[in-house]
């Protein structure tokens, strides 16, 4: 979903690495990250591959908890227990392999077509460079969310020819036991639609092109959100913690059951304002068990 632009093959105008002399070894050891952080920045594939393992990451940690859920709720029999549930294959899936195979190839696509944006890698962390990641990294949270909401209410608000185009229903074609390693179960043209998107919100940052550090954080962040929405888990980690800051995350399981708000997949703001959705104290156990 989240996806990669190509980095120009020279140093981004503007980034700066500071150059250290002297200060002994935190200080040159400081240095060589810096200079890694560059050298990825300027490697296209990284920012896919951080995309790509985040959604790893978080759908096999969520599936191993799922796993246990169901061996102490008897819907996965103890025998079963072999070398796939203990790396969060179970059940066993090609949803995300798939879905691995075809983001890479669009990926492949679209930098082969389309030129980089130029724009800092934002290794060198200084003041300023923070300051402009944390604004970054919120704008770019921000607009992903409030475009795939307008896009997420088409599909099931809108034209009837929408819907069937994007044949969104595929995703919720796991309403009984939906699971983190659904989020990755969309029709191709849906799944698309996110990754371009992700794109638009990428490209156009509140700065122009956000800084190479502000996106891998951006596609560490998406995929996680996106996956623990999809959880079949007691507790949501972070949305249960921070409930009013993440109400779409906390009742995306709701919106699989009913069809209905939240449309947006992080925050609640347009739901609550267009739709008068809120969290409500028990949709924490409404947004783990339905």
């Amino acid at each position: 979903k989240p996806v990669l632009e190509r980095p120009v093959g020279t140093a981004s105008s503007g980034a700066r690495v500071h150059e250290v002399v002297g200060g002994g070894a935190p200080a040159q050891a400081m240095a060589q990250v810096g200079l890694l952080c560059q050298a990825a920045a300027e490697t296209w594939w990284v920012e896919p591959f951080v995309a790509t393992l985040s959604f790893a990451v978080s759908i096999n940690a969520f599936s191993i908890a799922e796993a246990k859920s169901d061996v102490k709720s008897k819907r996965l029999d103890d025998g079963e227990r072999d070398w796939l549930y203990w790396f969060g294959l179970r059940p066993l899936s090609l949803v995300t392999p798939a879905a691995g195979l075809a983001y890479w190839a669009g990926i492949y696509v679209w930098v082969s077509v389309v030129s980089p944006p130029d724009t800092q890698s934002g290794c060198d962390l200084s003041f300023w460079t923070l300051l402009r990641l944390a604004a970054e990294l919120v704008f770019g949270l921000l607009a992903y969310d409030a475009i795939f909401f307008a896009i997420h209410l088409l599909m099931h608000r809108g034209p009837r020819w929408f819907g069937r185009a994007t044949y969104h229903r595929r995703h919720h074609t796991n309403e009984t036991d939906l699971r983190a390693m659904h989020v990755l179960q969309h029709s191709f043209f849906d799944g698309s639609l996110q990754v371009l998107v992700n794109i638009v919100a990428q490209r156009n940052g509140i700065f122009g092109p956000k800084m190479r550090v502000a996106r891998w954080l951006h596609n560490i962040i998406v995929p996680y959100l996106l996956t623990e929405s999809h959880a079949r888990v007691q507790q949501l980690p972070v949305a249960s913690r921070f409930p009013s800051l993440f109400p779409g995350v906390l009742g995306h399981r709701q919106h699989h059951t009913t069809g209905g708000p939240p449309f947006q997949q992080f925050f609640g703001y347009l739901d609550h304002r267009i739709f008068g959705f809120s969290v409500v104290k028990d949709m924490e156990t409404t947004a783990a068990t339905s």
